[in-house]
């Protein structure tokens, strides 16, 4: 009988799509993917130039969950907040590097004062969160 690693048979990843109220999938949208040292290696960085577009950014860490800083540098200063109106929402679960919303006021333009942040209660994800009742 082998011994398998479950690390070895599974890969973890966090995808966060934007997705506007009424369906449409804005761009970019966003992949962390799981590597055992947080980062690519050189092959996989120069690969990646040549066949990533405008419409997904690629990263990652040792989980392939995004840590807060990525949530907020990369995802919500970047990818978020230059695709949504002034006065939006945004609908986050309660994943840890999610709820903090007062590092995400402390860093949202004074232009964006109507913007709302909600962060769905823990244990409801399966059942409201939109991406996983519509999207996937």
């Amino acid at each position: 009988m082998a011994l398998y690693s479950m690390s070895g048979c599974t890969h973890s990843y966090t995808y966060m799509p934007i997705i506007s109220a009424n369906g449409e999938v804005k761009k970019p949208g966003f992949l962390c993917l799981q590597e055992p040292t947080g980062e690519f290696g050189p092959i996989v960085t120069e690969r990646m130039k040549e066949v990533l577009t405008d419409e997904l950014r690629v990263d990652a860490s040792n989980t392939g969950k995004m840590s807060k800083d990525m949530f907020l540098n990369e995802f919500y200063s970047n990818g978020f907040l230059p695709n949504v109106s002034l006065n939006s929402i945004v609908l986050l679960d309660s994943f840890p590097a999610h709820k903090d919303t007062d590092s995400m006021k402390a860093i949202t333009p004074q232009e964006y004062k109507h913007l709302k942040i909600r962060v769905i209660p823990p244990g409801t994800t399966g059942m409201i969160q939109l991406c996983d009742v519509f999207y996937f």
